[in-house]
């Protein structure tokens, strides 16, 4: 019986010891999540007072961390501008994949109901106002990093509610260096690398990186349920924004005068502009180029006609089906 007693009482301290661990474990990387929004902020005050940007904090209710599963999230988080107040309020992000110092092959970042605070709204145009006034926008970031072959996918999906979407995904190939680059950046603290992404070497190494990256395929999708006639309405409506609402009759002028495109896929982006609904634009290259590929005009000058690069990138339109 006195065995029994002292196993169960050496099981017991074992599995408290076990919950002290993990709940101390998830508090320090909690504590680190806001150690780096301070360092954040300590930079945005360094830069309001050189005048390279107005003084802009951020503050939050509260921070849940799991350090086991790789997930953060950040509650009512809110981004205040001196002199203004609050500019946007976000209800929650979360990070999934992420640890201190390492850059995980997989992780994911969403971000919930993001508002145009009260107080700024009242500085808006009465039309744009009201359009803001109930409109949350969200987003979710995914990547997923295959280090045997440097293939690399990223996708995003935008939200405005029900009323508008965006989704994108793109498969990049031979993406080793730009994910050297991040690993190299992720290894700093966070002193460190809000210091070293406002240099010089920061932008010319990630340039390199890049260019070094291909494009193999890709799609953008977009979803309309009234926004964009709201939007458009309320730039007509407001002087300061009236000649944004001109964009749609110039597309409209562009299109009808343009003879370069075939037919097929002139139709469809005029059947879109008239009336947008859908749309998706999904592409496969017969070759990967590299990003130094496409910005090279030596490079796209081999595709003389749009049937030409149409056939190359495998293009398929659809709208409105």
């Amino acid at each position: 019986m006195q065995k029994k007693v002292l196993l169960g009482g050496i099981i017991g301290i074992v599995i408290a010891a076990g919950v002290g661990v993990y709940h101390y474990v998830n508090y320090k990387a909690g504590a680190l999540i806001a150690e780096q929004i301070q360092v954040i902020n300590e930079s945005y005050a360094v830069m309001a007072t050189e005048g390279l940007m107005p003084g802009v904090a951020l503050s939050y209710k509260r921070i849940s961390a799991n350090y086991w599963r790789n997930d953060y999230r950040i509650y009512d988080l809110a981004v205040n501008v001196a002199g203004l107040g609050v500019l946007l309020d976000v209800a929650a992000i979360q990070v999934k994949g992420f640890k201190p110092g390492t850059l995980a092959d997989q992780g994911e970042v969403s971000i919930d109901g993001v508002k145009l605070a009260q107080g700024m709204q009242l500085l808006l145009p009465p039309a744009l106002a009201e359009l803001s006034k109930d409109l949350a926008l969200s987003t979710h970031y995914q990547y997923q990093y295959q280090p045997t072959n440097g293939q690399l996918l990223l996708t995003q999906q935008l939200a405005f509610g029900e009323q508008f979407k965006l989704d994108y995904q793109f498969t990049l190939q031979q993406m080793q260096p730009l994910w050297q680059f991040a690993r190299n950046l992720t290894e700093m603290d966070a002193e460190a690398q809000q210091s070293y992404s406002q240099s010089a070497a920061y932008s010319n190494s990630l340039s390199d990186a890049l260019a070094l990256g291909k494009l193999q395929r890709g799609s953008i999708e977009i979803s309309n349920s009234g926004f964009l006639q709201a939007l458009h309405s309320a730039l007509e409506a407001t002087e300061q924004t009236a000649e944004l609402s001109n964009l749609k009759p110039q597309l409209e002028q562009y299109l009808n005068s343009n003879t370069a495109l075939p037919e097929a896929v002139l139709s469809a982006l005029q059947a879109f502009v008239a009336e947008p609904r859908y749309i998706k634009l999904a592409f496969q290259l017969t070759e990967p180029l590299s990003f130094a590929q496409l910005q090279d005009e030596s490079v796209l000058a081999q595709w003389q006609t749009p049937e030409q690069l149409i056939e190359f990138t495998n293009l398929q339109l659809t709208v409105n089906p």
